[in-house]
């Protein structure tokens, strides 16, 4: 894997937090459906949190979590708890380490940091009932976002409660996805206007409970 550092903010705030994550990480080809590890920018994450107001007893799934930027971001401005789901077994072993650096920057113990990492594709993961955010930075392809997309209906199925899907930079595909399976409105869009590029921001969609 070819891995490019981030700039000094993205270093900075990893620093704060505890953990490590600010770099790129190539395949080297043989998994064409998963996409590269590549971290939200601090930058409009930041801008999102101010702006989002989660659900009641949120739990948040992360897919394509790589070394764990997302959950950790949340369960230090939010307090969300949650999963990180993660293809490569070697960015899940590097963000279960994240975990106890993290805890160590909080001066808490790595048991109270109730964030896990599992090597599991998405396509195949069956998520838990009480988990109710699902955040998506393009990680996979369209056909594995639909299979993803249809075990999270599954599981409202199974259990129905308002569901939030959290989207940065997202393919239109996706878009045609959740359009298509009519469970979810778009709640809430976040610009990162400092770009040009319209996909860099953030989308909401919600499930309410009918």
């Amino acid at each position: 894997m070819t891995k490019i550092t981030f700039n000094r903010h993205e270093i900075q705030t990893d620093r704060m937090l505890g953990i490590h994550t600010s770099e790129i990480e190539e395949w080297d080809g043989v998994m064409i459906d998963y996409h590269r590890g590549e971290p939200t920018p601090y930058r409009g994450l930041h801008l999102f949190l101010e702006n989002y107001l989660p659900l009641e007893d949120p739990f948040l799934i992360d897919y394509g979590s790589a070394l764990g930027r997302i959950n950790f971001s949340f369960h230090h401005h939010l307090q969300i708890p949650g999963i990180g789901l993660e293809v490569d077994p070697v960015r899940c072993r590097r963000a279960k380490e994240n975990i106890k650096t993290y805890a160590k920057a909080k001066g808490i113990e790595p048991e109270e940091v109730n964030i896990s990492f599992l090597q599991e594709k998405a396509e195949e993961y069956e998520p838990p009932a009480h988990a109710n955010i699902f955040y998506f930075f393009h990680p996979f392809s369209d056909w594995i976002f639909r299979k993803t997309l249809e075990r999270i209906i599954d599981s409202i199925d199974k259990v129905d409660r308002p569901v939030d899907l959290i989207f940065y930079y997202p393919s239109f595909q996706y878009f045609q996805a959740v359009d298509a399976s009519g469970y979810f409105e778009e709640l809430l869009f976040v610009d990162c206007n400092w770009n040009n590029d319209y996909r860099d921001g953030f989308w909401v969609f919600r499930h309410q409970v009918e």
